[in-house]
């Protein structure tokens, strides 16, 4: 049943058509904007009247979603803080009000390695001239507490959070990985790029960084054996049939029950049109990652050949990945 208002504390009431996380595509769905303060003082759910007026507000409407974000979330997001309970009682949910700002925390970690969760790294890079690019997602084996592997069944774990911490050589910092080539008329170009090659370039990258790593180095943790499967390269012939496909792919591992998982995003634009291609990003935390990541990914300082550009940009997100 579709839904009216009259009330002036909306700055926006409409219907809009948008696919919702978990890939659901609602009959009626309506945007409203409005005030920090309306939102948080006022009842304004109740100023909504169902255009059938033989039928309840509470039978009408069947979910809601914040596309925007609370100021005071905002500012924790922003701001960052270590907070502690004001008491020692346990619960399942607390409120702000509940916690005590630590200005000089002098223990404990932000994510302890006993957490149990996994990451994802997606990267996006598209030029805006050409319209070709690539969209790749890689589902990292490891991970922290649970999803953390056991060295030959002994007792210490390898915490894929904690590189630092792990002994040369040992950690595996392989995955499953799904790669979409952008190129206009994909169908009828030329394809010079194969699953064989991406594998290739991951574990020349990998021999690399052994190669050049010193025993005091960061990635001296690396395992020479970390492998990358490609569970699918596909050539698209718009960024919006990639980000669509990368979209569903997440999706499908936010409801595999496999637990918690963190999105790590490098992106040539903004989160903003992430999140919006990429609906399915609001069912984890999503990190951004700074883009680019270093000179060679610049794209105002460096360019991809005219032809054969598709292996020079696979590499580049492995390297962005490592």
């Amino acid at each position: 049943s579709e839904l009216n208002t009259d009330s002036s504390d909306f700055l926006e009431f409409k219907r809009v058509e948008r696919i919702l996380p978990e890939g659901q595509i609602p009959a009626i769905l309506y945007q409203i904007s409005m005030p920090e303060y309306v939102y948080r003082r006022k009842n304004w759910l109740a100023q909504l009247k169902p255009v059938d007026d033989t039928r309840e507000l509470e039978d009408v409407v069947e979910k809601m979603y914040e596309s925007g974000m609370p100021l005071k979330l905002k500012a924790l997001r922003e701001l960052g803080s270590v907070v502690r309970l004001k008491s020692d009682s346990a619960g399942k949910s607390y409120s702000l009000s509940d916690f005590a700002r630590l200005e000089k925390p002098s223990e404990g970690e932000y994510l302890h390695h006993s957490l149990s969760y996994r990451r994802l790294f997606l990267y996006v890079r598209i030029n805006p001239r050409t319209k070709t690019g690539v969209v790749a997602l890689l589902v990292i084996n490891g991970g922290s507490g649970s999803f953390a592997s056991k060295n030959d069944g002994e007792a210490n774990v390898t915490d894929l959070t904690r590189p630092v911490d792990m002994g040369q050589g040992s950690l595996d910092i392989g995955g499953s990985c799904r790669i979409w080539i952008v190129k206009p008329k994909a169908r009828n170009s030329q394809r010079n790029l194969s699953v064989k090659q991406c594998e290739g370039v991951f574990n020349q990258l990998v021999q690399t960084i052994q190669e050049s790593a010193g025993e005091e180095s960061d990635y001296a943790c690396i395992a020479p054996s970390s492998s990358v499967e490609i569970a699918g390269l596909n050539f698209v012939g718009s960024e919006d049939l990639a980000l669509a496909a990368a979209n569903e792919a997440i999706s499908n591992v936010a409801r595999s029950g496999s637990g918690a998982s963190m999105l790590l995003v490098n992106a040539s634009y903004s989160m903003t049109n992430v999140r919006r291609h990429v609906s399915s990003s609001s069912t984890m935390p999503m990190i951004e990652m700074p883009f680019p990541p270093g000179r060679a990914h610049d794209p105002f300082s460096s360019t991809l050949p005219s032809l054969n550009w598709e292996q020079p940009i696979v590499r580049l997100f492995l390297e962005a990945y490592l």
